[in-house]
């Protein structure tokens, strides 16, 4: 009855196997479901999903990941200038990156050289005397008391 070669065996086998799993869904069947079920389903998992990441989005957003304390830069807000002042106002900032594209509004980060705070701005915004006046790929133009200034990203990272 059983053939000798072992590829008609295997044949055999799963023939069998087959047949078994084409009947066996015959006696037990599969659960039904409606459309509406999984589609409220489907929203629910989305809406918990959405959920559970917000918390981990808000996260992030507290611990920037390339800022060297992983504590958000303090942003000033921009004010209008002080009355003017005899003494001669150094800017006293170095541009230490720059974030954004033509499209989209760049901001520039400047590191305060007495503090060393780092301070997020972007064209317009006003820093004690001096302005914004525009941001590029690799350079910001400010202006102030001494007249206007160009600061520009260092290369190699320094």
């Amino acid at each position: 009855m059983f053939s000798r070669t072992p590829i008609l065996r295997l044949f055999l086998i799963v023939n069998l196997l087959l047949v078994v799993a084409l009947l066996g869904s015959n006696f037990i069947p599969l659960p039904k479901s409606s459309e509406n079920a999984l589609a409220t389903s489907g929203d629910d998992d989305i809406e918990n999903l959405l959920a559970e990441r917000k918390g981990d989005v808000d996260e992030a957003k507290a611990r920037p990941l390339f800022h060297e304390s992983r504590r958000p830069p303090t942003t000033r807000v921009a004010s209008k200038p002080a009355a003017p002042v005899k003494k001669k106002a150094e800017f006293a900032y170095r541009l230490v990156g720059i974030v954004g594209s033509a499209k989209s509004s760049r901001s520039a980060y400047l590191q305060d050289s007495r503090t060393q705070e780092t301070v997020v701005v972007k064209a317009g915004h006003v820093l004690g005397d001096w302005k914004i006046e525009r941001v590029d790929a690799n350079l910001i133009l400010v202006f102030g008391p001494d007249g206007e200034k160009t600061l520009e990203l260092a290369s190699g990272g320094r």
